[in-house]
C-alpha cells in the first residue's frame, strides 16, 4: 500500500547505514543490488501517488485528514507489543554485540517505525502494519540468547511464553468472530458509537468482555460484513452505473453509500467511514435531509450546497429520518427496483429519484433557510450531548458541521437558553431557534 513506502524507504535507508557501520570496508555487490531493487520497485506507484497528493484536490484533502489523525494512545500500543518489548530488547542487545549483519534488516524495521510514527506523515496509525513480524523475529533472538542461562527450565519458559503471547491474537480473533455473530441480529439496532466508543444497550458478561474498539463501528454501525446484498440493490447500482452521468453525486445512507463506488463511477455524498472527508458532518446533513420537521426549502438548498444530484433510496435511508419524498415535486422517479423479502433480509426496495436544480433563494429567504438548518442540526446533532448537559461540547459538535458558523444567530440563541435553562429538551430549544 502506498503509505507504507515510508516505511520501506526509512528501514532501507537505517539498513544501508548499519551495514556500512558494520562493516567498515565497501559491501559485496550482492548486498547492494537487492536493496537497490527493493528501493526501485514501489518508485513508479509512489510518484503516482505524489502527483494526486499534490495536484488532485480530493487526494489532496485526504492527505490533509490524515495528518489530522493522530497514532493510538501510548496504552494501546502497550497492550498490543509490550510483552514482546523486553525481549526485543534483549534481541537488539544481542544483534550489535555480535555484530551480526543477518538481522541487520529487522532490527532496522524495530527501531524505524516508532520514530516514523512520531512525524508528521498521512495515516501514521498504517505505519505499524507488519511491525508485529520484526518484533517477533527480534523477540525470538531475544529468547535464544536466554537458553544457556536458564538450562533446563528453557522448555517449561519457551511453552509458558508462546501460550502467554498467543493469548492476545486468540482474543481479538474470538472478539472479531462474536461481533460478526452480533452484527446479524436484531440486537445491533440498539447499538451506538459514543466519543468513540461502541455502547452496548445490554449488560452480558460476553459484551463486556468483547466490547469492540471503535474500527469495529464499521461493522455494527455500517453492515460493512453484509456482502449478501439484495438483488434490488445491485440492480439499482448496476442501472445507476449505466444511466447517471458520471459527474452525479448520489445522496445515500452511509451504510449503502460505501456500494456505490464500488459498482459506478459516481461520487457519493457519504459513504465509507474512513474515506469520507469531514464525515460527521456530512452524516450530519443526511441526517437533516431526513428530518421531517425541516422545510422543503431548507431540504434543497442543504441538496444544492452539496451539489448532490440524485437520491439513493432506500430502507437504511428511510430508517433516518421521518421525511419522505412523496410529497416532492423537485424529486423525479428514474427507477424502481423492488424484490421478495427473504428471511435473511430486511425489506429491499430501492428508488433513485433525480434532483431538480433550485433556484437560488433570495437574499431575504437565506436567513431564515439557514436557520431552518440550524435548527435541524441542533436537534439531531446535540441531542444526546444536551441530554446529558454537556453544552459546550454539544455547540462545538454543531459549529463544525457545514452549515453552522460560530456567528450564527440560531446558535447564538440556542447557547443563551442552555445558559438560562440548563435543562429542557431539544424540541424547546428548537422552538426558541424558530423564534430568534
Amino acid at each position: 500500500h502506498p503509505y507504507d513506502a515510508p516505511v520501506a524507504y526509512a528501514v532501507a535507508i537505517l539498513y544501508a547505514v548499519l551495514l556500512v557501520w558494520f562493516r567498515p570496508s565497501p559491501p559485496p555487490s550482492s548486498s547492494v543490488k537487492p536493496l537497490l531493487i527493493f528501493l526501485a520497485c514501489p518508485l513508479p506507484l509512489i510518484a503516482y501517488n505524489a502527483y494526486l497528493t499534490l495536484f488532485v484536490p480530493v487526494y489532496r484533502e485526504f492527505a490533509k485528514e490524515g495528518l489530522v489523525a493522530l497514532p493510538w494512545p501510548p496504552l494501546d500500543y502497550l497492550l498490543g507489543y509490550g510483552l514482546l518489548v523486553p525481549l526485543a530488547v534483549i534481541g537488539l542487545k544481542e544483534i550489535f554485540r555480535e555484530r551480526n549483519t543477518a538481522w541487520l534488516f529487522p532490527a532496522a524495521w524495530v527501531l524505524t517505525v516508532p520514530i516514523l510514527m512520531l512525524c508528521p506523515i498521512p495515516a501514521r496509525r498504517k505505519l505499524m502494519e507488519g511491525y508485529h513480524i520484526f518484533l517477533c523475529l527480534i523477540a525470538a533472538r531475544g529468547v535464544l540468547s536466554l537458553k544457556p542461562a536458564l538450562g533446563p527450565y528453557w522448555r517449561g519458559l519457551a511453552a509458558g511464553s508462546l501460550l502467554l503471547l498467543s493469548l492476545s491474537s486468540v482474543y481479538v480473533m474470538t472478539r472479531d468472530t462474536y461481533s460478526i455473530h452480533i452484527s446479524r441480529l436484531p440486537e445491533r439496532e440498539h447499538i451506538r458509537l459514543e466519543a468513540g466508543q461502541l455502547i452496548y444497550p445490554w449488560n452480558r458478561t460476553m459484551d463486556r468482555l468483547f466490547a469492540g474498539s471503535p474500527w469495529l463501528a464499521g461493522i455494527f454501525l455500517r453492515r460493512v460484513d453484509r456482502y449478501d446484498l439484495p438483488a434490488a440493490l445491485l440492480k439499482a447500482l448496476a442501472w445507476t452505473a449505466a444511466h447517471l452521468d458520471r459527474k452525479t453525486v448520489i445522496l445515500a445512507a452511509p451504510e449503502t453509500g460505501l456500494f456505490i463506488p464500488m459498482f459506478s463511477p459516481h461520487q457519493v455524498h457519504a459513504g465509507h467511514l474512513f474515506a469520507t472527508l469531514r464525515a460527521a458532518q456530512k452524516e450530519l446533513a443526511v441526517r437533516s435531509f431526513m428530518d421531517e420537521g425541516l422545510p422543503d426549502a431548507a431540504r434543497r438548498y442543504l441538496l444544492d450546497r452539496y451539489g448532490i444530484g440524485a437520491v439513493f433510496w432506500d430502507h437504511s435511508l428511510e430508517r433516518l429520518g421521518g421525511w419522505r419524498p412523496a410529497k416532492a415535486a423537485w424529486l423525479t422517479r428514474l427507477a424502481t427496483f423492488d424484490s421478495a423479502a427473504s428471511p435473511r433480509q430486511e425489506r429491499h426496495g430501492v428508488r433513485v429519484y433525480g434532483v431538480e436544480p433550485a433556484a437560488p433563494p433570495a437574499l431575504h429567504q437565506l436567513g431564515y433557510i439557514r436557520t431552518e438548518l440550524n435548527a435541524s442540526a441542533l436537534k439531531l446533532g446535540g441531542k444526546d450531548l444536551f441530554d446529558r448537559g454537556e453544552f459546550e461540547k454539544a455547540a462545538a459538535q454543531l459549529q463544525r458541521a457545514a452549515w453552522l458558523r460560530p456567528g450564527d444567530r440560531a446558535i447564538r440563541a440556542w447557547l443563551n437558553e442552555c445558559q438560562k435553562l440548563k435543562s429542557g429538551s431539544p424540541k424547546s430549544i428548537q422552538n426558541t431557534v424558530y423564534r430568534e
